[in-house]
């Protein structure tokens, strides 16, 4: 065996080794491009949900079309679990409990919070014996945005970024000011 054939060999064996290391890392950018499309897909509905949430906060008196309560409850329900899916319960071992199935065991994350918080004001406002408060509309708000802001914290460097001269300006409130 000459040096040329080692040479040779230890060339076509680097190519292979970095012909698979390529295969994986596009695998990979797939499969995180995968999941942030279903998170995005995820999270939009959770947006929407709580902002359905925040109208009937500022116009309970509307019914026509808008999701009923019960819509509204069964809908967060699923969100809070489908979330699980992607930002599992945090595990302590103060609370490492095997009483509840796997998937409910530990703190869930503070961004489903957010979501949780929608679902009980659903469940509290479907109840005819609690009262309806203006300060609803402004949690709910609060909760949106907090959950907005976590989401793409947690998505992080996978976002698009917008640079400062796209920056939008303060609308006012009032249409006849714009």
């Amino acid at each position: 065996m000459n040096l040329m054939t080692l040479t040779d060999g230890a060339l076509a064996t680097f190519v292979v080794g970095l012909v698979t290391f390529v295969q994986w890392w596009v695998s990979e950018r797939a499969r995180t491009r995968q999941r942030d499309t279903e998170m995005v897909h995820w999270g939009g509905e959770v947006i929407d949900l709580m902002a359905a949430l925040e109208a009937r906060c500022e116009f309970p008196e509307f019914e026509s079309d808008a999701p009923t309560y019960f819509q509204l409850i069964v809908k967060a329900s699923a969100l809070i679990d489908r979330g699980r899916l992607f930002f599992p319960n945090v595990i302590t071992k103060s609370i490492a409990t095997t009483a509840k199935p796997p998937a409910y065991r530990g703190h869930r994350v503070a961004l489903l919070d957010e979501l949780v918080r929608t679902y009980l004001l659903a469940k509290h406002l479907a109840d005819p014996a609690n009262g309806f408060e203006p300060i609803f509309k402004r949690k709910m708000r609060e909760a949106r945005r907090r959950f907005v802001s976590g989401l793409q914290t947690e998505m992080g460097r996978t976002l698009r970024r917008s640079s400062r001269e796209k920056a939008g300006v303060s609308i006012p409130a009032d249409p006849r000011k714009w």
